[in-house]
């Protein structure tokens, strides 16, 4: 699925673990900085030149392979690896192309360049067709109205100039038909039902059809009628719901290239398609954990990667460099690895290994990109990790990168230091951090999808801020002590009832039966039951009868337990009711329409924790009260940024 460009591993950089925190942008483009070192761009004299259709579709005359004769049949299925064997084909200057925009403001995993993902569109026929079929009717329904009106104008007519009024014949109702859903019988029916996909989902990906019983390989189903389908963005990585936008045709993409003699040309070229990719939902694998044994060992098989290029490419390699590049790695085995790739010592600095002969016997350009060390998957959970590390190290988190049993810790903080009120707030700002690690969201997510585990969905870790997306912290099975007391509700009974006057198994049979008779049972069909018995008929019947009977035994009722089946269901009937409303959200024609609490960043400082931690705890925040977008000059406090739905 990835190009030669990918698989070369040319745009990636092995010393992340060497990087300075800011270095590392994870796909974010530092504009402020490219500017300042283009600033003398501006006195430059620039050349404009209007050029229509430049190179266009080269890269599709480049492609010589057997169209699909599906409904899909202006894509194409080519082997991209022998395509893009340059970056260079990687360019936007001409071919065409479709932007797509993610909604999370830290994606869970993303690909690289030269890196390639399928579109799909999941479609349920029956739902198409019954579309069709009332956008059909609604049409011929104006016909049909001025037809019978038509109609009974006439033969009213004929009747008054008859005579015969008494005569009329009542109007009878039609009698319901079965619903039918019409079948694609001719061309022009096939293009409309393709049309009308086309335009719901857009232009691009290949169709899959789906029976009502089938489900999209996503947590999330779409239960509602209404919607016919859904488009899906699928890599080696990960599933994401994809949603057509409306191209601005106030908008354009600049894209900049360097011609063989280094000067740069820009081409300032139209938007056509947009589409927003939903929340990313991991496939197999997870992000890499930082000191891990998935971890160390992928770091090894780098480390022979990069050993490999730089024989190949420069013919020397240097021990300083690698391990600056691999901190975690000892010299004793960097140099063991060089030897064995074909490296030879240099006898006038011993820190730097030549390429020998058999490493030139060894060596070529098929077995540099073919040797199958590492993939460019593995590489981009890689570079995620380090993205998130720079992000703990940059609010002050360091040593702490592990969220096992970090709630449990946190609740016997907050309960131990009650009073302090700036510290919890701080406490519970670090866990969060930790819960929300890419490490620990996709480590969740594929947990739950694969065992019974269930997540939170919602709160702490949902990148929509509560417009659909779902929270991939983790839920406990069990409720620790400390939850129970912080989550109890008051005006809820305790469940416990052993040991009290609403336990029925202290009663006696005597005032059991007696019970049981202010029911409306007799006392002779009581006698001869168990009391064991009696008490499972309180049980049952608890709450019928007149209503002083009730409140007399009010106190015997016993709230109905939840099946594992039920819990389930409800669980996924919640997931499947976000799903929808992420739909319903980025469908919108006007995203105004959304209805969001915050449309802007927020930062929080430490007196927004304190405030927040304070009615977490039900304080008056009274003192403690600012405007939610209120910067502090100190600089020792603590910023936390509440993402907007629409950012990305």
């Amino acid at each position: 699925l990835n190009t030669r460009v990918a698989e070369s591993f040319e745009f990636n950089n092995f010393g992340l673990g060497a990087a300075a925190p800011n270095e590392i942008a994870h796909h974010r483009f530092d504009f402020a900085r490219h500017m300042k070192t283009s600033a003398s761009d501006l006195n430059r004299v620039w050349k404009v030149e209007i050029v229509r259709d430049f190179e266009k579709d080269v890269l599709l005359d480049t492609l010589k392979r057997k169209s699909n004769l599906r409904l899909d049949r202006d894509s194409e299925f080519y082997d991209q690896y022998d395509v893009f064997k340059k970056r260079k084909l990687l360019s936007l200057k001409c071919d065409s192309f479709a932007l797509f925009e993610y909604i999370e403001e830290q994606p869970l995993m993303i690909n690289d360049v030269g890196m390639a993902a399928r579109l799909h569109k999941f479609v349920y026929d029956r739902r198409v067709h019954k579309r069709l079929a009332e956008k059909d009717k609604v049409d011929a329904g104006g016909k049909e109205a001025e037809k019978e009106k038509f109609e009974d104008e006439t033969t009213l007519a004929k009747i008054l100039k008859e005579g015969a009024m008494k005569d009329a014949p009542t109007n009878q109702q039609r009698q319901p038909q079965p619903e039918k859903l019409p079948m694609i019988a001719t061309e022009a029916q096939l293009e409309e039902f393709k049309q009308y996909i086309v335009q719901t989902l857009g232009p691009h990906g290949s169709f899959c059809f789906l029976d009502p019983g089938e489900k999209v390989p996503l947590i999330g189903q779409l239960t509602n009628d209404s919607q016919i389908g859904v488009l899906l963005l699928e890599s080696n990585l990960f599933y994401a719901p994809v949603f057509k936008q409306r191209a601005p045709t106030t908008d354009f993409i600049v894209v900049r290239t360097k011609d063989s003699s280094g000067q740069y040309r820009y081409f300032l070229r139209k938007l056509e398609w947009i589409y927003i990719v939903g929340q990313i939902e991991p496939k197999t694998q997870e992000v890499f954990a930082p000191q891990s044994r998935s971890l160390n060992a992928f770091v090894k098989r780098c480390l022979r990667v990069v050993i490999r290029q730089k024989l190949f490419r420069e013919k020397r390699v240097d021990v300083r460099e690698l391990s600056q590049m691999f901190p975690t790695v000892n010299d004793h085995h960097i140099k063991r690895n060089i030897r064995d790739l074909g490296g030879e010592q240099d006898m006038l600095d011993h820190k730097v290994f030549v390429r020998t002969a058999r490493g030139d016997e060894s060596d070529d350009s098929d077995a540099l990109l073919h040797d199958n060390e590492i993939t460019p998957e593995e590489y981009c959970l890689y570079e995620r990790m380090h993205a998130d590390l720079a992000r703990l190290k940059e609010i002050g988190l360091e040593e702490l990168r592990n969220a096992d049993k970090i709630s449990l810790a946190l609740n016997k903080y907050i309960r131990r230091n009650a009073e302090r009120i700036e510290k919890c707030a701080v406490a519970r700002m670090i866990t969060e951090e930790l819960q929300t690690t890419a490490w620990n969201l996709s480590q969740n997510f594929l947990l739950a999808k694969q065992t019974q585990a269930r997540l939170f969905l919602t709160g702490v870790g949902d990148p929509t801020n509560g417009h659909g997306g779902y929270s991939f912290v983790k839920k406990p099975l069990k409720m620790s002590r400390y939850d129970k007391d912080d989550r109890a509700d008051k005006d809820k009974p305790k469940p416990t009832v052993a040991g009290t006057d609403a336990d029925l198994r202290r009663l006696k049979k005597e005032e059991l039966i007696d019970i049981a008779r202010k029911k409306g049972f007799e006392a002779e069909y009581l006698n001869k039951l168990h009391r064991w018995d009696l008490v499972e008929l309180i049980k049952q019947h608890t709450g019928d009868g007149n209503e002083r009977a009730n409140q007399e035994t009010r106190k015997f009722v016993r709230p109905a337990r939840i099946t594992t089946k039920a819990q389930r269901e409800k669980y996924q009937k919640e997931i499947n009711r976000l799903f929808n409303k992420l739909c319903q959200n980025l469908t919108l024609d006007d995203p105004s329409k959304i209805v969001s609490e915050d449309d802007d960043i927020i930062e929080e400082t430490l007196e927004h924790l304190v405030a927040k931690e304070k009615k977490h705890k039900g304080y008056s925040d009274s003192h403690h009260h600012s405007h939610p977008h209120h910067l502090t000059n100190n600089n020792s406090c603590l910023l936390y940024t509440s993402p907007s739905p629409r950012d990305s």
